[in-house]
C-alpha cells in the first residue's frame, strides 16, 4: 500500500460523468474528470474535510498521475481541492 506524505493526497479519479438526463457517459476519449476519491491523505493537510474515501473536486491540471500496483492515482497537494462531498 502506498501512503501520502506531508501535503499531498492520492486520488483514484472517477471514470463516469453523468449528464443531466443521467446517461453516464465513460471517461475514454473524453477530457480527464475533474473528480475523484481520496486514496490517502497526507498528515501535513490543513483542510480536515480531505478524508480518505471522500469524493474530490479539484482544478484542471492539477498534479500529476502515477502508477503503483496496476492502479493510477493523481498526486496533488491538499490545497488544490477545492470542494468535498
Amino acid at each position: 500500500m502506498i501512503k501520502a506524505t506531508n501535503h499531498f493526497v492520492f486520488i483514484i479519479r472517477d471514470e463516469t460523468e453523468t449528464e443531466i438526463s443521467g446517461m453516464l457517459i465513460p471517461g475514454k476519449g473524453q477530457e480527464k474528470p475533474h473528480w475523484g476519491k481520496a486514496y490517502s491523505v497526507g498528515p501535513l493537510v490543513h483542510d480536515k474535510s480531505i478524508k480518505k474515501d471522500r469524493k474530490c473536486l479539484f482544478f484542471k491540471g492539477a498534479g500529476f498521475d502515477i502508477e503503483y500496483g496496476g492502479e493510477t492515482y493523481l498526486v496533488i497537494e491538499g490545497d488544490r481541492i477545492i470542494g468535498v462531498e
